[in-house]
């Protein structure tokens, strides 16, 4: 699906040319930003590349699997790992 932009919104993309361009959904308050598909498409390919990226999409990929654990499971986890003291 493709939103068609304002005369506004085509001007500020003109003068912003190469930058990120923010553009704030008062009905939600969320923040989306818009640039061009090129870059998009390259960021894309580079997150994809990103060893990162693959961990995160396999964490997405076992939650949605069900392989979750509870709030006090992970905080007792990462108090473990990193050497914190137990919460009182």
């Amino acid at each position: 699906m493709n939103i068609e932009l304002t005369p506004e919104q085509s001007e500020l993309l003109k003068q912003r040319s190469g930058t990120l361009v923010h553009f704030h959904d008062p009905t939600t308050n969320r923040i989306y930003i818009v640039m061009d598909h090129e870059l998009a498409q390259r960021a894309i390919k580079a997150l994809e590349e990103d060893e990162t990226w693959k961990k995160l999409q396999e964490s997405i990929r076992q939650a949605n699997a069900g392989a979750t654990v509870s709030l006090s499971e992970a905080d007792s986890m990462v108090r473990e790992r990193a050497s914190f003291p137990e919460k009182q």
